[in-house]
């Protein structure tokens, strides 16, 4: 006889005839058949439940254990579902969205020197940006993701289309030596950059941060005025280090060291600051990573699609360097998938290392949750499932014959699932998605920026090919 189904329901059953009088008040509990909950020590209960109350998680655990201790005006019974952490997306240009699939099959010096510069010269206004930032947000938002780095142009106006979104956000406000969309010098772009940052350093769900964008199109002057702009607030400091071949020959070129020796001895690396890509490292770049406590956004799918590299992942994680998960923007990268970006993570970095046992599924669901929290300095408000943080999760379903049958979670997770299995989304105890239907943002307003911008944008390419 299987004693464990019975004794489930008998403890549900019990603490239903509890009064509610004497269990604490929640403002909803989610139970599902899987919680996942990504903690120290690596909770899974099976069936679970999360109770909520004012945005943070009150409870979790089984499901007649949070039953037996809470009641809530709401239940979300998720049946056959998982629940897990929202996931942390630690490197984006969510407004590239709609310039998805322009420059496709080149290079990286190529693809933004003679494609993408120039055209985000053309098309790239606050208009463009909040609108595009919407309809990325959307996407965001179906393929699991709560938290996003992004870093791009006017990102006074991505503040504001996250914050309707409801994303959590770190938003880096792009500066750049030469004229940019935005601003015709970096000091006007720095200027702003502390102007969003005052404005956004309230707001309990997003926050303007200094982007550098790298030390190849930055001058050492711009750089170190990012870097004391961001050690002047105490905040989140993002920049590119180290994406690509050309990258490197460049900044050698020009100052006699690798990038990261540059960015190091110019004061931008530290425990504040999130550097995307890191793929051309030596040796003597890893030590300065580990050594600066600099972390680390690894971008598989853009890295792979614009030939930069395989990033020394492995030897970053063996040195403690906290490395989180990126998608890239949706022209580097044409999807913003996490779900996507595990799975190919766990796969080239067996190549790489020549072994199948590297980079095991466990450990990229760490990087897309809990390390990625830790990556940008919030692993004290999400990244797991833990009482007292942020309510940030999403239900996934992952039932029928595409899915089953279910051996190991993290496996599944990781070689299985994808975006297209995420149900619903979660931040700060607000749904963003229920069953798949956005509540947050207007899915007919997104369809008529799409077709607007799909339009204007032919036109321009069809005047300047």
């Amino acid at each position: 006889m299987r004693r464990g189904p019975i004794l489930v329901w008998f403890l549900v059953v019990l603490a239903v005839a509890v009064p509610a009088a004497d269990r604490q008040k929640a403002d909803l509990i989610v139970t599902a058949a899987h919680v996942v909950t990504m903690d120290a020590a690596l909770h899974v209960y099976e069936p679970g439940a999360v109770a909520v109350r004012g945005g943070r998680i009150a409870a979790v655990g089984t499901e007649a254990e949070v039953r037996a201790a809470w009641s809530a005006r709401e239940t979300c019974r998720a049946g056959d579902r998982w629940v897990m952490p929202g996931l942390i997306n630690t490197h984006d240009h969510i407004a590239m969205c709609l310039m998805r699939g322009l420059a496709d099959d080149m290079e990286l010096m190529t693809w933004l020197r003679k494609y993408i510069f120039p055209l985000e010269a053309r098309v790239v206004d606050a208009r463009y940006v909040h609108d595009a930032t919407l309809v990325g947000c959307a996407e965001l938002i179906r393929r699991g993701t709560t938290t996003v780095v992004d870093m791009y142009y006017f990102e006074d106006e991505v503040a504001r289309a996250v914050r309707e979104a409801g994303l959590r956000g770190w938003l880096g406000q792009t500066v750049i030596d030469f004229k940019a969309p935005d601003f015709a010098t970096p000091a006007e772009s720095l200027a702003y950059t502390e102007k969003c940052l005052q404005k956004w350093s309230a707001d309990p769900l997003v926050k303007v941060v200094p982007a550098p964008h790298s030390t190849y199109t930055c001058s050492p002057e711009t750089v170190r005025g990012a870097a004391d702009l961001a050690r002047k607030y105490g905040v989140l400091l993002t920049t590119h280090l180290a994406e690509s071949a050309g990258e490197v020959a460049d900044v050698q070129g020009r100052y006699g060291k690798t990038p990261a020796g540059h960015a190091a001895e110019l004061g931008l690396l530290g425990k504040n600051v999130l550097a995307a890509h890191c793929v051309q490292l030596t040796e003597a770049d890893l030590d300065i990573l580990q050594q600066t406590g600099t972390a680390v956004a690894h971008n598989p799918d853009s890295n792979l699609k614009l030939a930069s590299g395989l990033a020394p992942v492995t030897a970053m994680r063996r040195r403690g360097i906290r490395v989180g998960l990126g998608t890239d923007g949706p022209v580097s990268n044409n999807r913003q998938d996490l779900f996507h970006a595990m799975d190919l993570a766990a796969k080239i970095h067996k190549v790489r290392e020549n072994d199948a046992a590297a980079m095991p599924a466990l450990e990229v669901v760490r990087m897309a949750t809990a390390e990625g929290a830790r990556a940008v300095g919030a692993e004290a408000v999400t990244g797991t499932l833990e009482a007292g943080k942020q309510a940030d999760l999403i239900v996934l379903d992952l039932s029928g014959p595409a899915y089953g049958p279910v051996y190991n979670i993290y496996s599944h997770l990781v070689y299985v699932a994808h975006g297209e299995a995420v149900e619903s989304t979660m931040v700060a105890g607000r749904w963003l998605m229920k069953d798949r239907r956005l509540l947050t943002l207007d899915e007919r307003r997104l369809a008529r920026i799409l077709d607007d911008y799909r339009g204007r944008i032919r036109r321009i390419i069809a005047e300047q090919p």
